[in-house]
């Protein structure tokens, strides 16, 4: 008869197999666990998680021109939007050219 797991027990299994630094078969054997269903979990955590990041990226956010700078040397006001992600910002002031800023997001997309 074969062994059903938890979600809770397929993830503890995927994390000690990973710190163990052994082969699936080994570990497999190790635990009695067959490791052709030890690549499958991670397989599919894996998809999950790649998922969740294409959803992620498909979200968008509304941003609204609210915020505004001030050019220290005239004392005026500069219509601006600020994009912030994973601790790093960029500031675009209004009018800025649309495809250099597309060519921008696209390489901190990458990063």
């Amino acid at each position: 008869m074969r062994k059903k797991y938890s979600k809770q027990e397929k993830q503890e299994i995927i994390r000690r197999y990973k710190e163990s630094g052994k082969t699936a078969s080994q570990f497999g054997r190790d635990n009695e666990i067959s490791a052709i269903n030890i690549q499958r979990w991670i397989k599919i955590e894996e998809n999950k998680s790649n998922s969740a990041a294409k959803e992620s990226d498909a979200n968008f956010v509304e941003i609204k021109k609210d915020n505004f700078v001030v050019n220290s040397n005239e004392q005026t006001f500069t219509p601006s939007i600020v994009l912030a992600c994973n601790g790093c910002a960029l500031q675009i002031a209004d009018g800025f050219n649309q495809v250099t800023l597309k060519n921008i997001l696209a390489v901190v997309k990458e990063l």
